[in-house]
């Protein structure tokens, strides 16, 4: 498949009042980010609240959002689980589906050696034979890779076209673009520095925190591209004024913050995550709704 790049959203998935997953609000959302011309989406990840889904859960989620992307951007659906069975079912129903890409993270809960994560990646590359995404996120799976074990899993599967570098600071993430094959892309779990992240190797960003702004991140992505800095500049500069209000309301009301985000932008997200959390207090949603205003203010 050809080399991934560019912004790529990691899709929520939004429940009913009820904390059944709301396939019509998916495909609004789906919508939504395919008419902000991202390049991209990672479905069923952290934000996609994938570990907290029943595998029939996932496999329906993942028919939907192919049906709606309908092959015009790459759709990554992640389909990691805690074992290794339960996800080569999930790999093979994503295939089956017509997943460019199926993303995997390391084995969680449960402490693994190098050997028995090594061992479940070739595991589910000889059940499906197609592209996988790496997602290195140690601070949810507990298993942080190196550069040197992801060059050496490389070699054994050639078909890794990428990988998501989650809680990694930049010159970590570097490191992996230094040591890994051109075909596979690196993005970044943040795209706080995205700006010269890309300008030193990296393929894009997958951020949670930005899913209410693509349209932003798709135009500095466009200036990044053809190298127009100073619009660059400015343009990362209301990436990282907005993701720093809404990690600080994170921080202090959970995934509640991103909720509201997102419904800020009219979009129908009743509820999410699936566990209970406390909305935001008036003052709160005023400071993210002006947030939200200058990150979506178009200057020059």
């Amino acid at each position: 498949m050809p080399r991934l790049n560019g912004i790529v959203i990691p899709l929520p998935t939004p429940f009913t009042d009820s904390g059944e997953v709301d396939h019509d609000g998916i495909r609004e959302l789906t919508r939504f980010y395919l008419n902000a011309g991202v390049h991209g989406l990672f479905a069923l990840g952290t934000f996609g609240q994938g570990p907290a889904l029943s595998p029939d859960e996932r496999k329906e989620i993942a028919r939907v959002v192919l049906e709606t992307v309908g092959g015009r951007i790459p759709t990554t659906i992640h389909v990691g689980c805690a074992d290794t069975p339960t996800t080569i079912a999930l790999a093979k129903d994503a295939v089956e589906k017509g997943a460019p890409a199926v993303a995997v993270v390391p084995p969680y809960y449960f402490e693994h050696s190098d050997d028995e994560v090594f061992a479940h990646y070739t595991a589910i590359y000889e059940a499906v034979r197609h592209p996988l995404f790496i997602y290195n996120n140690a601070v949810n799976s507990g298993y942080r890779m190196t550069a040197a074990w992801t060059v050496k899993l490389t070699k054994e599967i050639p078909d890794i076209c990428g990988i998501k570098m989650s809680f990694i600071p930049l010159d970590q993430q570097l490191s992996f673009v230094r040591a890994l094959p051109p075909s596979c892309a690196v993005f970044s779990g943040s795209a706080v520095y995205l700006m010269p992240g890309v300008l030193w190797g990296l393929a894009g960003s997958i951020h949670p925190l930005t899913v209410a702004i693509p349209e932003l991140l798709v135009k500095l992505w466009h200036a990044i591209e053809e190298r127009k800095l100073e619009d660059a500049v400015r343009l990362q500069g209301q990436v990282i004024e907005f993701t720093g209000t809404v990690a600080d309301l994170a921080r202090q009301f959970g995934r509640s913050a991103l909720r509201e985000s997102l419904r800020l932008r009219g979009l129908p997200v009743r509820s999410f995550p699936r566990w209970p959390t406390k909305d935001l207090p008036a003052a709160d949603r005023r400071r993210l709704e002006t947030a939200l205003q200058a990150a979506m203010e178009t200057k020059g």
